[in-house]
């Protein structure tokens, strides 16, 4: 009898930050090197306003089901993000008039956008069909949230030498994104989370 072996694809979520991402940090990230903001702070305020009861934080090694509805928010007003997928030249527009006014970070731009888009549109995890937490509304998508994770750790990693402290414990944060570790999880600093 021959068996037929039928490979079997499984589409599974982008998988949650290890807990060892979050502890240890001597201090968080914008005390090594603060990034210019990625879009203007009153969207910034409308999307928090708007989606942070829905999207509460998990904890470190805690499966998410849907990305950050914050984000996607962000993405969807500044037209970043749109039917479910990331609108290159509108992100390199919104960037220029955000990151870009930064003469020590505009030269990183141009690189960064190209690569973190094929990065996360290359990879299958980020297009895992979200599911809400919240019934009676859509899943917000893990697109926009890699995204902006991927730009702003690689902002991170090539901080200009004029934005970069040098503080005890910066190299640290690096190791960790270069491990795998989320920008996010680097934000937190030297308080850690809670066991």
């Amino acid at each position: 009898m021959v068996r037929l072996l039928i490979p079997l694809f499984i589409n599974s979520q982008p998988p949650p930050d290890d807990k060892a991402c979050f502890q240890g940090n001597r201090v968080d990230a914008n005390g090594c090197c603060e990034l210019p903001r990625f879009v203007a702070r009153e969207i910034n305020t409308k999307c928090d306003e708007e989606f942070k009861p829905l999207s509460p934080r998990l904890p470190p090694e805690v499966q998410a089901y849907e990305g950050s509805c914050v984000i996607e928010c962000l993405f969807n007003v500044t037209g970043m993000f749109k039917d479910g997928k990331l609108q290159q030249d509108k992100i390199a527009q919104q960037l220029k008039k955000t990151i870009g006014v930064d003469r020590n970070f505009a030269p990183l731009l141009g690189g960064i956008v190209t690569d973190c888009y094929r990065l996360v549109m290359d990879n299958p995890a980020n297009s895992f069909k979200p599911i809400p937490v919240k019934p009676g509304r859509p899943g917000c998508s893990f697109i926009p949230q890699a995204y902006m994770n991927c730009v702003k750790s690689e902002l991170f990693e090539n901080c200009p030498k004029a934005n970069w402290t040098a503080a005890d414990g910066c190299d640290l944060l690096k190791q960790k994104l270069n491990v795998g570790c989320s920008y996010y999880s680097i934000m937190i600093g030297k308080k850690g989370l809670k066991s």
